[in-house]
């Protein structure tokens, strides 16, 4: 894993997720004093323009994948400049910040399926694992860094700063993403039309076994998970830790999966591991979550964390694996979509469950989803599944 293209390319996802962890800090933080209903609403921004991603699979299939990222990143931020200027002001209309915040998903949205179909061209097939989970690792240790980054500048530069700070480390990744070679020739002209483009990436998931199983199971998955995208910031609140203890929490979950993607040369894509790899994503959050104590909640965080890489980055191969390379980008962009669909069906449920729930639930309900994705790989169907793929 050390070619050009793949250093580039893990660079730029370097400084994105740096100026996403930085951004996404800053503005949960400004629209947390109106309470679970505007966190609930930034979260659909945050997550409702993945849906997107199923239309973007067509493009990066038929597009060059470099130029496809430079105008992503570039997108994204002229996009953070203008919720810079926004975030200046005394009362940011929460509508703007929604807006805003959705704009920079809609980026977002193409990044995740076009890195994971970019990468089978920089990297050998027998280091494909290692390189999905160093990716996956290195996003969320930048992320850390930009946890860490907005929690500084919400006190030294305050959040119209600390956007502008994000929108430079975009400008960064436009950069970076401009020197990575081309891999291969142009991609084929499309000769059908756009919508049999997009149906063939559901068509593709609907034939092949394996993919029939880990689609859907990342549809329910993400729907579980939903209170952990946006609830760490109330728990911060109800524990009275401050900026300071949400950015820790942030900071556990994003060095466990750190951690993960250091151990990606250990794995074995075996559905036994699968299995094990889940019930160390979960365990650990519903324990955490039960103890109902800070430091007991950064322990669990830290320990799921990389149970949750190890799992996701495993599956993500198997999905690669099981794809013909030229229906890579539509059919990560089905799982991307679906993936979208349930995060913001998670976000709003919980929004309005929120009152009703046990702080605990943040970590209980997320742990819960890994323990069913535990038992899935481990019953006798889902080990036959999931063992013939490639």
């Amino acid at each position: 894993m050390t070619s050009r293209p793949f250093r580039l390319l893990l660079a730029s996802r370097a400084a994105s997720a740096l100026a996403t962890g930085l951004a996404s800090v800053v503005i949960l933080w400004v629209a947390s004093p109106s309470g679970p209903a505007a966190l609930a609403l930034i979260g659909l921004a945050m997550t409702l323009p993945r849906l997107a991603a199923l239309v973007a699979g067509v493009l990066i299939d038929r597009m060059d994948r470099r130029r496809l990222l430079a105008l992503v990143e570039g997108g994204r931020g002229l996009t953070a400049l203008a919720l810079a200027r926004a975030a200046w002001l005394p009362h940011p209309p929460l509508v703007v910040l929604a807006g805003s915040t959705a704009l920079l998903a809609l980026g977002s949205s193409l990044f995740g399926p076009l890195v994971s179909a970019w990468m089978p061209q920089v990297v050998p097939p027998a280091e494909l694992t290692a390189a999905n989970g160093l990716q996956q690792g290195v996003w969320q240790g930048a992320s850390l860094a930009g946890y860490v980054a907005g929690g500084g500048a919400l006190v030294l530069l305050g959040a119209g700063g600390g956007l502008m700070a994000a929108a430079a480390l975009l400008a960064a990744a436009l950069a970076l993403a401009l020197a990575v070679p081309r891999a291969g020739g142009r991609p084929a002209p499309a000769d059908t039309s756009f919508a049999h483009e997009a149906a063939a990436g559901l068509h593709a998931v609907a034939k092949h076994p394996a993919l029939r199983v880990l689609v859907p199971a990342a549809l329910v998955f993400n729907l579980l998970f939903a209170p952990l995208t946006v609830g760490l910031v109330l728990l911060a609140r109800q524990w009275h830790l401050g900026p300071t203890g949400y950015v820790a929490l942030e900071g556990a979950w994003a060095a466990g999966n750190l951690a993960g993607g250091v151990a990606a040369s250990r794995w074995r894509l075996l559905p036994a591991d699968l299995a094990r790899y889940a019930v160390l994503g979960g365990l650990p959050l519903v324990a955490g979550g039960m103890l109902g104590w800070p430091p007991a909640a950064l322990a669990a965080l830290l320990a799921a964390g990389i149970g949750n890489l190890l799992l996701n980055a495993s599956a993500l191969t198997l999905v690669q694996q099981s794809t013909p390379p030229e229906l890579r980008g539509r059919v990560l962009g089905v799982l991307f979509a679906l993936v979208g669909a349930a995060a913001p069906l998670g976000i709003a449920l919980w929004g309005l469950a929120a009152r009703l729930l046990p702080s605990a639930a943040v970590l209980v309900i997320p742990g819960t989803a890994s323990l069913l994705a535990a038992l899935l790989a481990a019953m006798p169907a889902g080990r036959r599944i999931l063992g013939g793929c490639p």
